[in-house]
């Protein structure tokens, strides 16, 4: 699966993010990007990254494709 930034990059500053959430929405474009390579990016457990991904699917912030 390939994920992309699916709200305007200037809202994402008034999400109230964690640290860990905008390190994760700072590596998304309006470009899809493989799941696979922000695994390998990521300084954080598959399963936690996987689970941001759920949280900004469901909330529209990302989409996936």
């Amino acid at each position: 699966s390939q994920v992309r930034l699916a709200i305007p990059r200037d809202r994402t500053a008034q999400l109230g993010l964690s640290t860990e959430e905008g390190f994760v929405l700072s590596r998304l474009q309006d470009q899809p990007a493989p799941v696979e390579a922000l695994v390998s990016i990521c300084p954080l457990p598959e399963s936690e990254l996987l689970e941001i991904l759920r949280r900004f699917l469901s909330e529209g912030w990302i989409a996936v494709t």
